[in-house]
This record gives C-alpha cells, sequence and structure tokens, in this order.
C-alpha cells in the first residue's frame, strides 16, 4: 500500500517518495452529532434528529536511515510534509496484489520490498490531529499519525464521472428526454453541502426543465438558448454562456441519490446533455 499527500498548491508527494512505508491507513467512521432538546417533568431527551461530524484516519509508519546523521534528514523530511498546520488531501492507495518487504531487523538495514501497482481510489481532505514523535530503533524510525476531516467527513473519488474513472455508467446524452444517471457512491451528491456536481446543456432549449423523479429534485430555467450556447449548472450557480441566470430559475438544485437516479427532461429541442461529479462515500 501507499499513502499520497496532496496539498492545495497542487504538490504532491508519496509516502514511498520519501522513504516512508506506511503499515496501514485506518479510517473511522464519521462522527455522529445529535440535535436534542429536553422537557421538565419528562424522562429522557427528544429527538432531533443528527447529522455527520468529523471522521479521524491514523496511518502508523516506519522509515529507514542509512547512518544516524541520515536518521536526522529523513526525520526532518517527515515534519516537512507532514507536521504543518494547513490541510490538504490524502489520498489512499492500494494494490491488487501484496505489498511484500522486509520489516527492520537485526540487520537494522533499509529494506527492500516489492510493491505491485498502486491505484489511488479514494481522498479525504484532512489536518493533522496529532503530533509526530518518532520512536528511534537504531537506523529505523516507528511512528503514526492521524488526521481529522476538514469540511465534508466523506471520503471521494479524485476523479469526476467525466474524467478517466472506472464509473461503468454514461453520464453525456444527446437529445435527452429521459435518462439514468448513476452514482456509484454511498452518499447523496448535494451541491448545497458542497459537494461537486455540474450539470451542462449545449444546445437550442425552450424552458429547461431537469427533474430527478427517483427523489423529486428539480432544477428549471425561464429562458431560452440556441446551438453552441451553454447552460451550466456549477454547484449552487447557474449560467448561460458565464452569464447568470440565477433570476430566471426555480432556484432549486437537481441532487442525485446513491444508485440509479431517473432523470426527466424538457425544453431541451437539440443539444447535450452532462453530468460531471465525484463519488462520495460514508
Amino acid at each position: 500500500m501507499d499513502v499520497l499527500i496532496e496539498k492545495l498548491n497542487g504538490e504532491r508527494k508519496k509516502f514511498s517518495e520519501i522513504g516512508l512505508i506506511p503499515r496501514d491507513f485506518l479510517v473511522s467512521t464519521a462522527g455522529v452529532r445529535t440535535y436534542t432538546s429536553e422537557i421538565t417533568g419528562r424522562p429522557g431527551t427528544i429527538d432531533k434528529s443528527a447529522d455527520y461530524g468529523p471522521r479521524s484516519i491514523t496511518v502508523p509508519f516506519m522509515f529507514g536511515s542509512e547512518d544516524m546523521m541520515d536518521y536526522v534528514t529523513k526525520r526532518d523530511e517527515v515534519f516537512a510534509w507532514l507536521g504543518g498546520v494547513e490541510a490538504f488531501w490524502i489520498y489512499e492507495g492500494r494494490s491488487l496484489g501484496y505489498d511484500v518487504f522486509e520489516s527492520p531487523g537485526e540487520s537494522e538495514g533499509v529494506p527492500s520490498y516489492f510493491e505491485p501497482d498502486i491505484i489511488f481510489r479514494k481522498r479525504y481532505f484532512v489536518r493533522r490531529s496529532s503530533e509526530l514523535a518518532p520512536d528511534q530503533k537504531g537506523l529505523w524510525g516507528l511512528d503514526s499519525i492521524s488526521f481529522e476531516t476538514v469540511g465534508l467527513p466523506f471520503g471521494e473519488t479524485p476523479d469526476t464521472t467525466l474524467t478517466p474513472m472506472e464509473s461503468g455508467g454514461t453520464y453525456t446524452f444527446t437529445n435527452p428526454t429521459t435518462i439514468q444517471v448513476y452514482n456509484g457512491g454511498t452518499e447523496r451528491v448535494d451541491p448545497e453541502e458542497g459537494m461537486y456536481l455540474v450539470i451542462e446543456y449545449k444546445g437550442a432549449s425552450t424552458n429547461l426543465k431537469i427533474r430527478n423523479k427517483t427523489n423529486g429534485t428539480e432544477w428549471s430555467f425561464l429562458g431560452s438558448s440556441v446551438a453552441n450556447n451553454s447552460i451550466k449548472i456549477d454547484g449552487v450557480h447557474s449560467t448561460l454562456n458565464l452569464l447568470s441566470i440565477v433570476r430566471n430559475t426555480n432556484l432549486e438544485l437537481v441532487k442525485l441519490e446513491p444508485g440509479m437516479n431517473n432523470i426527466q427532461v424538457t425544453g431541451a429541442t437539440s443539444g447535450t446533455l452532462t453530468f460531471d461529479f465525484r463519488w462520495y462515500f460514508r
């Protein structure tokens, strides 16, 4: 296995590239934040629903060095990449085979290990929540680092449905009327919660309406477009050729349930509709 760090400035580094060997990638469920009230004289509490809190991720790891001075250099490089206060993306990398490596033993040498191709299929937006203090065992350092999610507590696919992704679905529709859009995650894709969803229609239309019959959500536009025009619903923003048309919509958004979503499109006379989003996982 491996772990990939991606900073907000675009810098990326795998644990293996700085000599770290992750021993596991421990992901908790998201916390539960409950809402209750109490009435004097009534036992217990009144349940007023709940939602998700942050989740924690812990990665135990080890690293080897050539000599005592090299150990300090390796330790400081670990601190440089993992010891900051900024939030970043962390990717869980797993292989289709087995990771084989030589654990530190009597030889105290840097391990030789074989890793099949690593696939990074899920990422989390996190900030460090623990201190780093490697336990030095000769030329080896052993430690564990914990993170807590920032914003949404869900894991998400790095790619979207319109970028290279093993989605198994179709997300581009020509002259759409009744279509099906597949969400392979466990969570509803809801732009109002900050989830990535871009729906774009290119072509002629009159009073375009997109309705998800699976959950009843609907977006509609009182207006028209012609060939080569672009109507885009990007998160909570709606535009026609990059100009805002929010005030001419019903001020609602289409949301996608896990699994197959049955979408009804009206007012699209000749054009192409695309759904670009990520899958989210609890």
